[in-house]
């Protein structure tokens, strides 16, 4: 298991974007009006707008880890 991205709540996200960009030379993955990807170095980040999505922290795990998860759990 690793950490994916963390979501965060942003008032402007062309704003946000431009903000990350300048000051950790944050590469765009996706953008729209109401969210934004972000690559910083190995990390991910995505800005959310209040509302429209969640502010998150999200994980990556593969279907081997789940299963273990399961098991462990007695599912």
């Amino acid at each position: 298991m690793q950490l994916d991205h963390v979501a965060v709540v942003v008032q402007n996200i062309s704003q946000g974007v431009q903000w990350y960009q300048s000051e950790f030379a944050a590469k765009v993955l996706y953008q729209d009006d109401s969210w934004a990807f972000l690559q910083m170095g190995s990390g991910k980040i995505a800005l959310v707008l209040p509302g429209k999505h969640p502010p998150h922290v999200a994980v990556s795990v593969t279907s081997d880890e789940l299963e273990q998860r399961a098991k462990a759990a007695g599912k």
